[in-house]
């Protein structure tokens, strides 16, 4: 489910969740680092300011963290999931200087080419 909502002119948030399936085992902590730079480069293209990004996975017991504060900032990444934890649940938060409508959009394409590279 996704959620855009405008809270300031030209703030967009977004709120999104997903039950994630991997096929093999899979190396998380990549995955999110890999997921968080491409929000992060995709936000840049249209010239967004990022003011926070917030990934959660979460699978059992297990958490995996991972945010970006800025557009300049790398990825912070904590927690673990295991390899062989195939169905997480996927938690983004992000509040980004930009148009609601691009914000929406940035967020589908990068969740299909995530999708179409794992």
């Amino acid at each position: 489910m996704i959620l855009m909502r405008q809270e300031k002119p030209a703030l967009g948030w977004l709120n999104a969740s997903a039950n994630l399936r991997a096929v093999d085992r899979i190396d998380w902590n990549v995955f999110v680092m890999e997921l968080l730079i491409t929000f992060r480069d995709s936000l840049r293209a249209h010239s967004a300011e990022i003011a926070h990004l917030k990934i959660h996975l979460a699978a059992g017991n297990n958490r995996l963290e991972g945010n970006i504060t800025s557009n300049e900032s790398e990825p912070s990444v904590r927690g673990k999931l295991e390899t062989w934890q195939l169905e997480p649940i996927l938690l983004i938060n992000a509040r980004v200087h930009i148009d609601p409508d691009d914000c929406e959009r940035s967020s589908k394409k990068v969740c299909v080419l995530r999708r179409e590279t794992t």
